[in-house]
């Protein structure tokens, strides 16, 4: 409208003019019977909107609505397993940096307590307590000597 102004007052309004992009409505990927494809549109499909769209406005299959439930269930049940996998594998590497260290040097007593660096106290301890331990060198034996009849053991 301000283009058409410019141009009826003699000015070349032609030359602002843009060609902005229109946005139309979102479009709905439509779907072919018994797909994968459409499972996963089924599982996605939150509104009813959606699911007609996904189903073209035919009768929903009840076996593709069970496939994609299942499915929405198998996703959640393999990110829970390989959230725990995450966590045995981090434990796994704990247990052998501590088991090294044990290996090189021995179980850890007043007598050798000198022996040992405060990094590998604090590898010793955070294997011990299972979360990441940090202090003084004094304060991570005594950590160790607190959990030694209580936790882990070889």
């Amino acid at each position: 409208m301000s283009c058409d102004f410019l141009t009826a007052i003699g000015f070349d309004g032609s030359q602002l003019r843009g060609a902005a992009p229109r946005t139309g409505r979102k479009r709905y990927q439509l779907t072919v019977r018994q797909s994968n494809e459409r499972v996963d549109a089924i599982k996605d499909a939150t509104t009813t909107g959606q699911m007609f769209y996904v189903t073209q406005g035919q009768h929903l299959n009840s076996n593709e609505l069970f496939e994609a439930r299942a499915k929405g269930k198998r996703e959640k049940e393999i990110k829970a397993l390989e959230a725990t996998k995450e966590t045995a594998l981090k434990f796994s590497k704990q247990a052998e940096a501590a088991r090294a260290i044990i290996e090189k040097k021995g179980q850890l007593t007043e007598e050798n307590a000198n022996s040992f660096l405060a990094p590998e106290l604090a590898v010793l301890a955070t294997w011990k307590l299972g979360k990441p331990a940090k202090g003084k060198k004094e304060d991570l034996s005594k950590m160790i000597w607190a959990t030694r009849h209580h936790k882990r053991h070889w």
